[in-house]
């Protein structure tokens, strides 16, 4: 979860995106923890978020990977706006 989240309780499109890194920073590492160490989800681990601790990149993933990674994403967008917008589209027919 994010800074804002973990801290208080709040949440956003930006916690969700967030989120979403964090899904696919697992899916890029085979399943690996994304804070490795013994993290704990106390005021030390949130503090060290606070002060920019953040994942290093997975190692299954490489800079080239990321056009790829932003089409497929923008492929499955564009499918879910269609799916929740087709009711709507078809009442205005």
């Amino acid at each position: 979860m994010s800074y804002e989240s973990l801290r208080d309780m709040t949440f956003s499109s930006k916690s969700d995106v967030w989120s979403y890194g964090v899904t696919l920073w697992e899916i890029f590492s085979l399943g690996e923890i994304p804070f490795p160490g013994g993290f704990t989800w106390n005021s030390d681990f949130l503090t060290q978020l606070l002060n920019g601790m953040r994942m290093a990149q997975p190692p299954n993933s490489t800079n080239e990977m990321l056009p790829s990674v932003f089409f497929i994403i923008s492929l499955i967008n564009i499918s879910l706006i269609k799916l929740i917008y087709r009711p709507f589209l078809a009442m205005t027919l």
